[in-house]
């Protein structure tokens, strides 16, 4: 088994690829780490930065324009991050079955990407392993990743298919059973896809996958390993151990003289209790020790070897109770949901896993990791099911539950609650104030009521809608901008990463140590030194929307959304940013009111005039593209605004007579220049 860092592996996978879906499975997730460390991977032809507001901005213009693929993310409700969800992907928080006050966990470690490569071919590339979206799964700990490949019309064991198919169905049935929604936009495509009949690319070896609907672990490896072939040795890594005996009586009731098992290790220290470690060795059990002793070794991993063949197993099943366990329709057991592929291989081509036998245990130190309750039936409340959506746009937070059986009420900032009753609602008019706090921290507090003097408190993602009108919490200056425009319709790889660099180092430059930025405290800008710079850069980026040359109807429509984006939309290079940050200063007293008054002057001309309006709708209208009743009440309203600031302005500036031919001069110039570009 090869190692590589799992991040370098996707990005060889998908390189020169357009990602059309993409679903996740997994039990811990941390939002901060899947948006600036994994979500980049899925668009391998633009390129991030180690700095995840810059990358905020960054995803901001990108979904405007359409050109992020639908995500889904699957993860247990029970062990949900701190951090919270900055992009608008779908996500489910699944809440397995309770037993009494005991329950499992959503416990797979999946991936499915749907993308086209170079030719346009459409590939499936499936992943399958032990970690999870977190820092220590994707950077840290020792994990086991297996990946397939499949094609359509090529070999592919029938077996396999069915039931990654099968698989990805009944993870959105259980779903369902617990909260009656419809398939994400991903899941639909890569549900369309894995029902045609597709092949495989990669390791022919991979012959089966597992998942407990209706089959136990125990069942599995009777169907797929023990009916094959006698086994005498097993290998095996798992982090996690049931407490008693059970598992290893199987295994030694079907002749299996050589249990080999490696200890779990935490920071040179054996993650299990002495107890265990002495009941398995009484058990027909030989430890072995790691390769790493510092490093977690979080691998799932089955080596069965017979008289012929090997038979690894690797994912997500540990050597526990409810990993072992089947599912079924009734909901009613302590289990988990697991996955996990069969490679079959022969004999002496699969050397061992393991790294060296324990023969003294007198230096050997126990104890068990506060975090080793990954996978164990521990007790746990129930949660109640509600999902929240908030639009940003219209301010309001839909909310939807099943089966809540206590009173519930949502609490936002400043002691503002909501009942949570029915199985539906919707919460509106939420002030300025929490609007700003729900984009900083999405997630919300609810309180259930559970006997008269006894309340729990939950907390929930907020599922996105209308993400472009998401206050925007990072600003940088208007002079920052005017360099982001420099750039706009650049191929050089290397200006961007520049770009990408600096507005990375001077966000880094404006946050104080409480993470607010800092005003820019730039002296008095004066008209003659920076009006050259303001209206060159805004030129540049008025001939970028509307003097452009397209051929085709794809490339106009591509290209609208390029225009709302600037027009309408609030980001770190846009227009309405822009406008922001010089009023901003204009107010502080930072910036000149004839200055101020000017630049507006510019963008009524340039951007925000009816003739130019007139002239994008008829270029659109020659490729057969039709422009929204959205985006001209759009325009009509930013324009109107922008007049009744330019008649303000004008009323404020003490102009005299050689001021006023001026500024006649500078709006002549500004007629001109439209007049030539035409």
């Amino acid at each position: 088994m090869e190692e590589e860092l799992l991040k370098d592996r996707i990005a060889f996978l998908l390189e020169g690829a357009t990602v059309k879906a993409a679903v996740f499975h997994t039990f811990n997730f941390d939002p901060k780490l899947f948006e600036n460390y994994i979500l980049p991977l899925i668009m391998p032809n633009h390129i991030f930065s180690d700095n995840p507001i810059y990358n905020i901005f960054k995803w901001r213009k990108l979904y405007k324009q359409g050109e992020v693929p639908p995500v889904t993310v699957y993860f247990d409700d029970a062990v949900k991050s701190e951090n919270a969800p900055n992009l608008p992907y779908a996500f489910y928080a699944i809440s397995m079955a309770n037993v009494g006050k005991n329950k499992g966990n959503f416990h797979p470690k999946t991936s499915f990407i749907l993308y086209e490569d170079k030719s346009g071919k459409e590939i499936l590339l499936f992943l399958i392993g032990s970690n999870n979206i977190t820092q220590k799964g994707w950077c840290e700990n020792r994990e086991i990743v297996g990946d397939i490949i499949f094609v359509p019309n090529s070999f592919c064991p029938s077996n396999l298919l069915n039931n990654i198919n099968r698989y990805f169905r009944n993870v959105i049935a259980y779903r369902s059973k617990l909260s009656k929604q419809e398939l994400s936009e991903a899941e639909t495509l890569i549900q369309t896809f894995l029902n045609r009949r597709t092949g495989l690319t990669s390791d022919t070896r991979i012959v089966s996958f597992y998942h407990p609907y209706n089959l136990s672990f125990i069942d599995f490896l009777e169907q797929e390993i023990f009916t094959k072939e006698d086994i005498n040795t097993v290998e095996i890594i798992s982090p996690y151990f049931i407490n008693t005996n059970e598992h290893l009586s199987y295994l030694i009731s079907k002749g299996i003289k050589n249990i080999k098992i490696q200890v779990p290790f935490n920071k040179e220290c054996a993650s299990i209790s002495e107890d265990l470690f002495e009941l398995y060795k009484n058990n027909n059990v030989q430890w072995y020790l790691p390769k790493d002793l510092i490093r977690n070794d979080h691998s799932k991993i089955y080596r069965f070897i017979g008289n012929e063949k090997v038979y690894l197993v690797i994912g997500s099943v540990n050597f526990t109770a409810p990993a072992w366990e089947s599912l079924d329709d009734t909901l009613i057991k302590v289990s988990n949901f697991e996955a996990a592929l069969l490679k079959v291989f022969k004999k002496g081509e699969l050397s061992t896993i393991l790294h060296e036998p324990i023969t003294n245990t007198k230096h050997l130190k126990f104890g068990i990791s506060e975090e080793d309750c990954e996978d164990k039936a521990f007790e746990r409340i129930k949660i109640p099911d509600f999902n929240f959506m908030i639009d940003w746009k219209k301010k309001i937070i839909t909310w939807s539950s099943i089966n809540i059986k206590n009173n519930c009420c949502l609490i936002l900032k400043k002691g503002e609650r909501h009942d949570l009753t029915n199985n539906k609602g919707i919460i509106s008019n939420i002030s300025e104030e929490n609007l700003k706090e729900l984009a900083a921290y999405s997630m919300v507090n609810v309180e259930e009521r559970v006997t008269k003097s006894e309340t729990i408190h939950h907390r929930y993602y907020l599922n996105q809608k209308n993400y472009e009108s998401r206050p925007l919490l990072h600003n940088i200056s208007s002079k920052e901008i005017l360099d982001a425009w420099d750039l706009i319709d650049s191929d050089d790889e290397e200006a961007k990463e520049w770009l990408a660099t600096r507005i990375a180092q001077k966000l880094n430059d404006l946050e104080n140590a409480s993470g607010i930025f800092e005003s820019d405290n730039n002296i008095q800008v004066t008209l003659l030194n920076d009006w050259a710079r303001h209206f060159y850069g805004l030129v540049k980026l008025s001939d970028y929307l509307f003097n452009s040359t397209f051929k085709s109807k794809t490339a106009w429509e591509k290209h609208i959304l390029h225009v709302e984006y600037y027009l309408f939309n609030s980001n770190f290079d846009t227009l309405v940013n822009y406008i922001s940050d010089l009023k901003k200063g204009k107010t502080e007293g930072k910036l000149l009111p004839t200055f101020y008054w000017l630049v507006l002057k510019i963008l009524s001309t340039e951007f925000y005039d009816k003739e130019i309006l007139k002239t994008l709708r008829k270029n659109c209208k020659d490729y057969g593209v039709s422009i929204s009743t959205v985006f001209f009440s759009n325009f009509s309203e930013k324009a109107s605004a922008l007049e009744s600031e330019l008649e303000q302005i004008a009323k404020e500036l003490p102009i005299d007579q050689k001021k006023a031919k001026k500024l006649d001069w500078a709006e002549n110039v500004l007629k001109l220049r439209y007049e030539l570009s035409k």
